[in-house]
């Protein structure tokens, strides 16, 4: 029987980054980034919407607390587009924290942390982006960080590699573990413990596994249309999918279309 772990979103959602996880997901944060946190806030939203053209964004996880704006997305996939994609909700979050601000100078550091599968064993495990000038050792704004999690990495490491080192990045291990595993790294951890406990009772709930299914279902779709070299990219693989009755939110999420793109194909 399969396992579906928090690399899909309901599975991060529902066992670390949601309101009654928030210890977990507090806990989370402050060992993946180094951070101390006194309070941390969900601020679950939808990024405005310029104009009608600009697809309407849920980010996956936002925080808030004393000294961060904190972005998390789980990318379950990689695409040539993506990078473009999630910078431009980290920095449409940073902006209207800007403009609402009374002074630029205290504006909160914004982070976005991504988590992505799809990147290939040869990049580097964590690579940090800033708004920076290397040849001159400048930065041009110290507010803005994008820090990205190599997960093809970290699990290669642990099922085929050096799993010393692959313990290194524990937190991040645990998302896509199986039970198994889980019990080896979480073991004396009450906080992962209770992300283990919290994982493998979503895996007992029939509607935790459907919403999952669905969106590994729409995962293997698109993988298979990548795969097969699909014409005109993005808008065949959105044809296909809608074809094999994948929901839109979905085909909008691997395709990076607007939903009312993808619903204008649906009409044709």
């Amino acid at each position: 029987m399969a396992f579906y772990t928090a690399r899909y979103d309901a599975g991060f959602k529902n066992a670390i980054g949601c309101e009654s996880q928030k210890d977990l997901l507090k806990y989370f944060l402050e060992k993946t980034l180094d951070l101390s946190i006194e309070e941390l806030v969900l601020d679950p939203k939808e990024l405005e919407k310029p104009n009608i053209k600009i697809k309407t964004k849920t980010l996956d996880v936002l925080v808030k607390t004393k000294t961060e704006t904190i972005n998390l997305e789980i990318n379950n996939g990689y695409y040539n587009s993506l990078p473009i994609r999630n910078f431009a909700y980290i920095s449409s979050v940073f902006s209207n924290s800007v403009f609402k601000g009374d002074d630029y100078l205290d504006t909160k550091m914004h982070i976005q942390l991504n988590i992505t599968w799809g990147l290939g064993i040869e990049k580097d495990i964590k690579s940090i982006y800033m708004m920076y000038d290397k040849d001159n050792n400048k930065c041009y704004c110290d507010k803005l960080k994008i820090i990205e999690i190599n997960m093809d990495k970290i699990m290669n490491m642990w099922y085929h590699g050096d799993k010393k080192k692959a313990l290194e990045y524990k937190y991040f291990l645990m998302l896509d573990l199986e039970p198994k595993d889980l019990d080896v790294v979480c073991k004396g951890d009450k906080m992962m413990e209770k992300y283990k406990e919290k994982i493998e009772k979503l895996n007992e709930d029939p509607e935790f596994i459907e919403v999952v299914s669905k969106e590994k279902d729409a995962e293997l779709v698109y993988n298979s249309l990548i795969t097969e070299g699909a014409t005109n990219e993005k808008y065949e693989i959105a044809k296909n999918m809608l074809k094999d009755k994948v929901d839109i939110s979905t085909i909008s999420k691997y395709t990076g279309l607007s939903k009312e793109e993808i619903e204008e194909l649906k009409s044709k």
